[in-house]
């Protein structure tokens, strides 16, 4: 509620706000409270102190006069009637605000009928000049307002003058009202805004409990809404943190539902961790068993490291520039693979059924039909071992090429399509490979009037590890590929 003074003799103008905007009554179950605040200012300064964007400013008048002031008195009506403010006035916080510093005393007397608050400036000459955009505010908070709905009328005196003409002058206001039928909803938060993981959290409010409201609420990981009552409510035990929406809805006097929403959001310690994207410049870590879901693009700049299982899922690409399996067991990726200019280390077989443009120091083998891989750059100097199987029962014939450093090697063979019964027959070429030499491999498939593809693979042994039937954790160089950079 925002009320300006009227046309009186004042010489001040006199803004009134109150928080909440409207005045509720107290029950016998609740105490309602609220807050006044008395601005006092030159008219025709060209400002407002109006708490709401939008509201008209009063207009500038040079010739409006400064205004000397000795003192300022606000009287409220206390008592149990319509017409009382409070029945309840010790309970009164006065404060103050002077825009230019100045200090007053602010001094509160009951009498049987009413409170009186009197201002007087705390300085030696107990007197102020209001000029320019001066403003004096006046706070009285922590109002409790009595329990019967009604009007109430402050009463405001001035004692000021532009010259010697120095009088007490009334200032004109329009009337508080008090209802008891009043909607408000406000303070939603949790009574304690951090839990441990696992613990439920206590989400507190303050609103009307009156029939036509309904609260409704909300939160992340919950499609749907949930009506609460009362000015209390236990979540779930909470696993990662959570945005909370309690929605109040009342009905206008058309019927169409109002929506009053409000948020607040549960921080939840060692928390899981929903994202669509996400960027980690640094290291991502985690020390326990625990899920950490990823809807969208995981983007990681530092180490990750993974003591359990790392699944791609099919279809996917795993883009990589240091995996180092630590246990003898295979590495199964069942998408392409894609390194950077580091190491790809693998201890126990490695398994590729996607495409791959890398080499592994230890048994590598990979499905790449009808089609080239590299060119591969070998750290240290090994074998490139080219294989196709022919099973068909159709004619088929096949020719693996390795190319590197200028030298070149075939292989092909060739499948008869009678006698459908014919054995399946395969080739083979090997190359050796000079340190730091890059190589290519190329699989040639000419097919009849089948389109089942052939089998290829093919084998990279470094020197000084196990052959190509198994592998062993490296005991020489490591090997890398070039390959495509990952993006």
């Amino acid at each position: 509620m925002i009320l300006d003074s009227g046309p009186s003799e004042a010489l001040l103008r006199l803004e009134l706000v109150s928080d909440p905007p409207q005045f509720a009554v107290s029950t016998p179950g609740r105490t309602e409270e609220g807050t006044l605040q008395l601005t006092f200012s030159k008219p025709g300064d060209g400002t407002s102190s109006r708490y709401y964007p939008g509201d008209p400013d009063t207009p500038v008048d040079p010739n409006a006069p400064a205004v000397k002031c000795r003192k300022i008195t606000v009287s409220l009506p206390i008592g149990p009637d319509a017409t009382d403010l409070t029945d309840n006035p010790a309970a009164i916080d006065p404060g103050f605000h002077d825009s230019k510093g100045t200090p007053w005393r602010v001094t509160p007397a009951t009498s049987g009928t009413e409170i009186v608050f009197t201002c007087v400036p705390d300085n030696p000459t107990e007197q102020v000049t209001f000029e320019g955009v001066r403003r004096f505010t006046l706070i009285l908070g922590s109002i409790p307002i009595n329990p019967t709905p009604g009007d109430v009328q402050l009463t405001v005196v001035e004692e000021t003058a532009t010259g010697n003409d120095w009088k007490p002058r009334s200032l004109v206001i329009p009337a508080i009202n008090k209802s008891g039928s009043i909607f408000f909803f406000r303070r939603f938060s949790a009574l304690r805004p951090r839990v441990e993981r696992g613990k439920a959290a206590t989400l507190i409010w303050d609103g009307s409990h009156g029939a036509g409201t309904t609260y409704y609420l909300s939160w992340d990981a919950f499609s749907g809404t949930k009506v609460v009552s009362g000015s209390s409510y236990v979540t779930h035990e909470l696993t990662e943190t959570t945005t909370f929406v309690l929605d109040a809805r009342t009905r206008s006097s058309t019927g169409q539902v109002i929506h009053h929403l409000l948020s607040t959001t549960v921080i939840v310690k060692d928390s899981d961790v929903r994202a669509a994207a996400m960027t980690v410049r640094g290291t991502l870590r985690t020390d326990r068993i625990r899920p950490i879901t990823f809807p969208g693009l995981l983007q990681i700049s530092g180490p990750v490291l993974a003591h359990g299982d790392l699944s791609i899922g099919r279809g996917g690409t795993l883009y990589t520039r240091n995996i180092s399996g630590k246990n003898q067991s295979p590495i199964d990726i069942a998408a392409n693979v894609s390194t950077g200019a580091d190491l790809l280390r693998v201890a126990g077989q490695f398994q590729l059924k996607g495409s791959a443009d890398l080499i592994g120091a230890g048994t590598l083998y990979t499905l790449r039909v009808g089609g080239k891989a590299g060119p591969i750059t070998a750290r240290s100097a090994g074998l490139v071992i080219g294989w196709a199987e022919l099973q068909r029962a159709d004619w088929i014939a096949s020719m693996i090429t390795i190319e590197a450093g200028g030298r070149t090697v075939h292989a092909s063979a060739t499948k008869n399509a009678t006698p459908s019964s014919s054995p399946e027959v395969a080739c083979t070429a090997v190359l050796a490979v000079r340190p730091n030499e890059s190589f290519t491999i190329t699989h040639h498939d000419e097919v009849g009037n089948n389109s089942n593809p052939t089998l290829a693979h093919f084998y990279w042994i470094p020197f000084g590890f196990a052959g190509a039937g198994g592998a062993s954790t490296p005991s020489g160089p490591d090997t890398a590929a070039d390959g495509t950079p990952a993006p």
